[in-house]
Parts: C-alpha cells; structure tokens; sequence
C-alpha cells in the first residue's frame, strides 16, 4: 500500500479560510483508500474531517476528532478520481498535515 502525505497550512492563502477549515485534493486515485491520519500542530485542537470523491459522495466521515486521527478502516473504500479532503470546525487556525493510505 501507498501513503500520500498533504500539508494543510493555514500560511498558504489557496489552502487557508476563516472559521476553522482547509481542503486540500489529492491526486488521482484509482483502487481505495484503507486509512486516514489526519494530524493538526497542537494536540487540543478539535476538528471534523470528510473525503469526498469527485462527483460530491462523501466516502468519510468523522466529527469531534481532537489532537491526532488514525484511522486504519477494516476494508478498503474503494474510491477513483481526485479526492478533497476537507478539515472543518477546527477550534485553532493551525497547520495541518494529512495522510491517506491508498490501496490497488
């Protein structure tokens, strides 16, 4: 399995937005995704995250994640195209560093 890192960095005003929230999209992807870590700078903030797929089905979802998410799922979702990772609700304007593992 392959792992594709995205940094979410409220200093780059493309990835930046008041309230809280980042989105990011990936490259395309054929196959699945079988896990997700999403990691904001401090360990207190609390955030939602979702991926959607490119034709707007949201493949993931979880609210309340507070300081680092790892999830590994127990199947793989399969998903293709571009994915948009979006952080929402986040209780600091912080950086972001976001990981998806990509399954064949």
């Amino acid at each position: 399995m392959a792992f594709y890192e995205f940094r979410l960095n409220d200093s780059s005003p493309a990835l930046a937005s008041v309230g809280g929230a980042w989105s990011v999209n990936t490259e395309r992807i054929q196959g699945g995704i079988a896990g997700v870590r999403i990691r904001p700078l401090t360990a207190t903030t609390i955030f939602d995250v979702s991926i959607v797929e490119y034709n707007g089905f949201t493949v993931y979802s979880k609210k309340g994640c507070k300081g680092e998410l790892v999830e590994d799922f127990n199947t793989v979702i399969p998903v293709r195209g571009i994915l948009t990772i979006r952080v929402t609700n986040a209780t600091a304007n912080e950086a972001f560093t976001a990981k998806v593992m990509v399954a064949p």
